[in-house]
C-alpha cells in the first residue's frame, strides 16, 4: 500500500511525508493533480488530496478517479466547512474529509 499525497503547500506536503514515513507508511508526494495522474495506483492505495490545489485541480482529481474506476480510498483535506460541501465531496466518492487544521491523529485513525 502506497500514500499518495497530492498537496501543493510544500509544508504541509513535507510534514505530512514526515509524519506518514515516521508511522511506517510507504509515502509517494505529488505537488499537482498532473504528477498524480501519470503514477501507478494500485486497488489499496489511499489519495490525500488537498481541495486547496489551484483551479479545480482537486474537485477534477476526485472525479477522474471515479471516471477510471481508480479503487484506492480518497481522503480530502479542506479548510473550508459546510454540510453541502461534505455531501459533495462524499458524493463524488471521497472516503473521508478532514477540514484543516487536523491533529495528526485523527489522519492516522483514518488509514
Amino acid at each position: 500500500m502506497c500514500l499518495h499525497i497530492v498537496v501543493k503547500d510544500l509544508g504541509l506536503r513535507d510534514a505530512l511525508m514526515v509524519l506518514l514515513r515516521m508511522h511506517g507508511f510507504a509515502v509517494l508526494p505529488h505537488a499537482d493533480a498532473r504528477s498524480f495522474r501519470r503514477s501507478v495506483i494500485a486497488a489499496d492505495d489511499t489519495v490525500i488530496v488537498d481541495l486547496d490545489l489551484p483551479h479545480g485541480q482537486a474537485t477534477g482529481l476526485i472525479d477522474w478517479c471515479r471516471r477510471n474506476s481508480v479503487a484506492a480510498r480518497l481522503i480530502v483535506l479542506t479548510g473550508l466547512t459546510g454540510r453541502a460541501m461534505d455531501v459533495r465531496l462524499r458524493e463524488m466518492g471521497s472516503a473521508a474529509i478532514l477540514t484543516k487544521p487536523f491533529q495528526a491523529a485523527e489522519l492516522l485513525a483514518l488509514l
